[in-house]
């Protein structure tokens, strides 16, 4: 985070939120301290759903030829200007050079889940035809 923000707008977001989480006043709104965050620079705080879901949905619609390498794997979020204006921002994977195994093994062990449930699927639906 500290890549986007200097260390002093980085200890008053942090304050922020603390004011928020231990603050005995329901005046106090997450939103307005993503607001006062955004304000003071910080472009991960999108306030409104349409906002935060602009990634999802851009990542869903574009080629996935266009979005990255499986070399160097890229993290999309949705980001806000200062002023509202909603974007999709990326950013490389912190650490992904330490945790590359990991992350391989991740994805080679969640293919494996969906393959066993699309594999369980289609013989429900023979077991379904047999029994009609």
């Amino acid at each position: 985070m500290s890549e986007y923000l200097g260390p002093i707008r980085e200890f008053l977001m942090v304050m922020a939120f603390y004011i928020v989480c231990h603050s005995p006043s329901p005046r106090i709104s997450y939103i307005e301290v993503s607001l006062q965050a955004r304000l003071l620079g910080s472009p991960n705080h999108p306030l409104a759903w349409l906002s935060g879901a602009i990634a999802v949905v851009h990542v869903c619609l574009v080629n996935l030829a266009l979005l990255c390498t499986p070399e160097e794997p890229t993290m999309y979020a949705s980001r806000a200007t200062r002023f509202g204006k909603a974007y999709v921002g990326n950013s490389d994977i912190p650490m992904w050079s330490e945790y590359r195994e990991k992350g391989e093994g991740l994805v080679k062990r969640m293919d494996g889940l969906l393959e066993s449930l699309l594999t369980q699927r289609k013989l429900g639906k023979m077991v379904n035809e047999k029994l009609n």
